[in-house]
Order: C-alpha cells, then structure tokens, then sequence
C-alpha cells in the first residue's frame, strides 16, 4: 500500500514545485521561485485538511 503521493509542478527553469502527501498527516513541500528556495511541512488530519494544504501551497507558489 502506498504511503504518499507527489507530484512536481514545472513553470520554467526557474519556477519548479514539489509537494508530496504522507498518510501520517504532512506534507514535504519544496519551491524555487527565482533564486529562492522555499520549504514547508505542513500538516493535516483528514482529506478535507489534505486538499486545503495542497491548494494554500499551490496558490503560495503561483503569486
């Protein structure tokens, strides 16, 4: 049985997303935007919580 799911996010060379989902309540994301480097561990308690983790980060990453 899987224990996560990821998925990369590419815009150019230089705008690149990862995120990846674990069953035990967090998430690994990562994100360059530019030079910069950007990291969270953000966690979650149901699916629900899971979806809104996965947009805020996204919505993060596309301003």
């Amino acid at each position: 049985m899987p224990e996560s799911l990821g998925f990369t996010i590419l815009r150019d060379p230089f705008l690149e997303f990862h995120f990846v989902a674990w069953v035990g309540g967090w998430a690994d994301v990562s994100y360059f935007k530019g030079a910069h480097i950007i990291s969270a561990a953000p966690t979650f308690s149901s699916v629900e919580e899971a979806a809104a983790v996965t947009q805020r980060e996204i919505d993060l990453f596309a301003e």
